[in-house]
Protein backbone atom coordinates (compact mmCIF):
# COMPACT_ATOMS: atom_id res chain seq x y z
CA UNK A 1 0.00 0.00 0.00
CA UNK A 2 1.55 3.16 -1.22
CA UNK A 3 0.59 6.20 1.23
CA UNK A 4 -0.12 9.42 -0.55
CA UNK A 5 2.08 12.91 1.40
CA UNK A 6 0.71 15.39 2.19
CA UNK A 7 1.54 18.65 1.44
CA UNK A 8 0.13 22.47 1.91
CA UNK A 9 1.44 25.87 0.65
CA UNK A 10 2.31 28.61 3.03
CA UNK A 11 1.90 32.50 1.55
CA UNK A 12 3.35 34.50 4.17
CA UNK A 13 2.96 38.23 4.33
CA UNK A 14 0.32 38.18 1.99
CA UNK A 15 -0.88 41.87 3.52
CA UNK A 16 1.81 43.04 1.64
CA UNK A 17 1.14 41.25 -1.79
CA UNK A 18 0.23 44.09 -4.60
CA UNK A 19 2.92 46.38 -4.32
CA UNK A 20 4.51 45.87 -7.61
CA UNK A 21 2.47 42.89 -8.27
CA UNK A 22 -0.56 43.63 -10.06
CA UNK A 23 -3.26 40.87 -9.89
CA UNK A 24 -1.51 38.88 -7.14
CA UNK A 25 -4.44 38.31 -4.65
CA UNK A 26 -6.73 37.70 -7.74
CA UNK A 27 -4.73 34.71 -8.85
CA UNK A 28 -4.07 33.35 -5.45
CA UNK A 29 -7.99 33.55 -5.17
CA UNK A 30 -8.05 31.90 -8.03
CA UNK A 31 -5.33 29.51 -7.00
CA UNK A 32 -7.65 28.81 -3.46
CA UNK A 33 -10.42 28.14 -5.64
CA UNK A 34 -9.57 25.76 -8.22
CA UNK A 35 -6.91 23.39 -6.12
CA UNK A 36 -7.62 20.56 -3.42
CA UNK A 37 -4.34 21.64 -1.90
CA UNK A 38 -4.78 23.60 1.33
CA UNK A 39 -3.02 27.09 1.47
CA UNK A 40 -2.04 28.76 4.96
CA UNK A 41 -2.15 32.66 4.12
CA UNK A 42 -0.37 35.35 6.86
CA UNK A 43 -0.90 38.40 7.57
CA UNK A 44 -0.20 41.47 10.59
CA UNK A 45 -2.74 43.58 9.07
CA UNK A 46 -5.82 41.64 8.59
CA UNK A 47 -8.82 44.68 8.11
CA UNK A 48 -5.94 45.67 5.09
CA UNK A 49 -8.13 46.85 1.97
CA UNK A 50 -6.05 45.16 -0.16
CA UNK A 51 -7.37 41.29 1.25
CA UNK A 52 -11.06 42.41 1.53
CA UNK A 53 -11.50 40.53 -1.76
CA UNK A 54 -9.43 37.51 -0.80
CA UNK A 55 -11.14 37.28 3.18
CA UNK A 56 -14.58 35.22 1.77
CA UNK A 57 -12.65 32.83 0.00
CA UNK A 58 -10.43 32.03 3.26
CA UNK A 59 -11.10 30.77 7.09
CA UNK A 60 -10.03 33.42 9.44
CA UNK A 61 -8.09 32.44 12.52
CA UNK A 62 -6.94 35.03 14.93
CA UNK A 63 -4.06 34.75 16.85
CA UNK A 64 -3.05 37.31 19.98
CA UNK A 65 -0.02 38.30 21.28
CA UNK A 66 1.55 35.78 23.83
CA UNK A 67 2.03 37.55 27.33
CA UNK A 68 5.52 38.01 28.37
CA UNK A 69 5.14 36.56 31.62
CA UNK A 70 3.76 33.23 29.94
CA UNK A 71 7.30 32.83 27.77
CA UNK A 72 9.53 33.15 30.67
CA UNK A 73 9.50 29.78 32.10
CA UNK A 74 9.71 27.58 28.62
CA UNK A 75 12.21 30.25 27.39
CA UNK A 76 14.49 29.36 30.53
CA UNK A 77 13.77 25.85 29.91
CA UNK A 78 15.14 25.61 26.60
CA UNK A 79 18.32 27.48 27.52
CA UNK A 80 19.23 24.64 30.41
CA UNK A 81 18.46 22.34 27.76
CA UNK A 82 20.78 24.10 25.69
CA UNK A 83 23.56 24.25 29.11
CA UNK A 84 23.01 27.95 28.80
CA UNK A 85 22.07 28.65 32.20
CA UNK A 86 19.59 32.62 32.44
CA UNK A 87 18.84 34.13 35.27
CA UNK A 88 14.83 35.08 35.17
CA UNK A 89 14.97 38.35 35.21
CA UNK A 90 17.38 38.49 32.56
CA UNK A 91 14.70 36.55 30.84
CA UNK A 92 12.44 39.14 31.14
CA UNK A 93 14.32 42.01 29.79
CA UNK A 94 15.56 39.67 26.98
CA UNK A 95 11.58 38.97 25.68
CA UNK A 96 10.94 42.53 26.46
CA UNK A 97 13.44 44.14 24.60
CA UNK A 98 12.79 41.37 21.37
CA UNK A 99 8.56 42.40 22.64
CA UNK A 100 8.06 38.88 22.84
CA UNK A 101 9.77 37.92 19.08
CA UNK A 102 10.27 33.90 19.90
CA UNK A 103 12.79 33.72 16.83
CA UNK A 104 14.71 36.43 17.80
CA UNK A 105 14.67 35.32 21.79
CA UNK A 106 15.63 31.83 20.22
CA UNK A 107 18.19 33.59 18.38
CA UNK A 108 20.33 35.84 20.82
CA UNK A 109 20.11 32.88 23.05
CA UNK A 110 21.93 31.15 20.65
CA UNK A 111 24.36 33.92 19.43
CA UNK A 112 25.09 34.05 23.83
CA UNK A 113 26.04 30.57 23.66
CA UNK A 114 28.39 30.73 21.32
CA UNK A 115 30.25 33.39 23.63
CA UNK A 116 29.35 32.55 27.56
CA UNK A 117 27.47 29.62 29.32
CA UNK A 118 25.37 31.87 30.78
CA UNK A 119 23.52 35.31 31.32
CA UNK A 120 22.78 37.84 34.19
CA UNK A 121 20.57 40.53 34.30
CA UNK A 122 23.78 42.68 33.98
CA UNK A 123 24.61 41.11 31.26
CA UNK A 124 21.34 41.94 29.53
CA UNK A 125 21.82 45.35 30.53
CA UNK A 126 24.79 45.62 28.68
Amino acid sequence: MIKAKKSLIIMDEIDGMSGSDRGGVAALINTIKQTRVPIICICNDRMSPKLKSLTSHCYDLRFTRIQKNSLIAPMISIAKKEDLNIEPNAMEALIERTNGDIRQILNVMQMWKLEKSSMSYIDMKE
